[in-house]
């Protein structure tokens, strides 16, 4: 399609050519209130290479180049709070790399698979001084490591106690959907599992019981966005990512019982799958309670959402987090540009065919 012509633009189904655009005889001084045929020429040129350097339909099947990028090179411009790792025994993050700027984290941990699973790590801890994160495994590993430290928080330390309870008007997060973490006061703190932790689902108090006495420090928090679903006798509970509408599968999860107070469970399984975003949650007998899942930034916009749904095809290629920020940027950026200069295109041929006051009419 010829830009200038009155016709639109055909891309991206195809790459734009340009008409020229010649000032009237006795043209008068550029300034900013006039505009002539320069600035019209300069604006089609640049259509024109942002077309070319992309090329027809880079898009594919899908809504966007961003959302095709994203489904085959997933989590790719996340924030450096999001870590993909390959076949390694040891994980470690600076806390000048993930720059969350405090020790008391809480973290969730993916596989590579398709859909990725929930795992556990052989150790998890985290500097108090530095914010360093080390995770080690038993055998080579790879996947996403998930961390975040949420500004609405509450921070509890104990000292040589078999049990811990912090009622809701002392921690004030006003909810009992709340995602949890234990660490103990060893120099890195190190991550730990509780006989049982439970939230009361009206006053919102939090009671942890250990096997033994322990000395540590109790993270709770509602997360940043986060979502929650309950279901009842369930072996299998699907969540699709259109309805958590978290917008990535970056997410930190927790699971509690139907009991009064709810109890902290483990899953029998758990997954996500890296392109729709669609989490499954299954058990080895029937189970009731309720599934928090959370973000670890602020979800999109609806339209954002949209676009980063593949629109057809079944087969996907998964790196483990192709390290790619920069060409999402890039790409994004350019189609950001290309949008605002087909904007102001319209504008402009829409000025060039009113006389000006300098000059004649043709």
């Amino acid at each position: 399609m010829q830009l200038g012509a009155g016709l639109g633009s055909g891309y991206p189904a195809e790459i734009d050519t340009r008409q020229i655009f010649q000032n009237v005889p006795a043209a008068a001084p550029d300034s900013d209130t006039r505009l002539d045929s320069e600035l019209a020429n300069d604006t089609l040129e640049t259509l024109v290479a942002l077309e070319t350097t992309l090329g027809a339909n880079p898009q594919g099947s899908f809504a966007s180049v961003a959302a095709r990028l994203n489904f085959y090179f997933p989590d790719v411009g996340l924030p450096p709070n999001v870590v993909g790792f390959v076949n390694q025994t040891s994980v470690s993050v600076p806390g000048t790399v993930h720059q969350l700027g405090t020790a008391a984290l809480v973290w969730s941990l993916w596989d590579a698979s398709t859909p990725r699973h929930a795992i556990e790590p052989g150790s998890f801890s985290v500097s108090p001084a530095s914010f360093d994160v080390l995770m080690l495994f038993n055998v080579l590993q790879s996947g996403t490591l998930i961390l975040d430290a949420p500004p609405i928080r509450y921070e509890a330390t104990f000292s040589g106690v078999s049990s811990v309870t912090v009622t809701g008007a002392t921690h004030g997060l006003g909810t009992a959907d709340l995602f949890w973490q234990l660490y103990d006061a060893s120099n890195p703190r190190l991550a730990f599992l509780p006989q049982t932790l439970t939230v009361h689902p009206t006053t919102f108090d939090v009671v942890v019981t250990f096997s033994g006495t322990r000395t540590g420090r109790l993270i709770l928090t509602p997360g940043r966005a986060s979502y929650a679903q309950n279901f009842t006798g369930a072996i299998s509970v699907p969540v699709a990512g259109s309805t958590h509408q978290l917008g990535s599968a970056a997410l930190l999860w927790q699971l509690y019982d139907a009991s009064t107070p709810r109890q902290a469970i483990a899953p029998g399984s758990l997954t996500v799958d890296p392109a729709s975003f669609n989490v499954q949650l299954g058990f080895t007998t029937a189970q009731s309670g309720r599934l928090l899942l959370g973000a670890v930034a602020e979800p999109p916009t609806a339209l954002a959402m949209t676009l980063a749904v593949p629109m057809g095809g079944s087969g996907r290629r998964v790196g483990p987090h192709d390290p790619l920020p920069v060409l999402m940027r890039t790409v994004q950026a350019l189609e950001a540009r290309l949008q605002a200069l087909e904007e102001s295109q319209t504008a402009l041929l829409t000025h060039l065919t009113q006389p000006s006051p300098e000059e004649p009419a043709s």
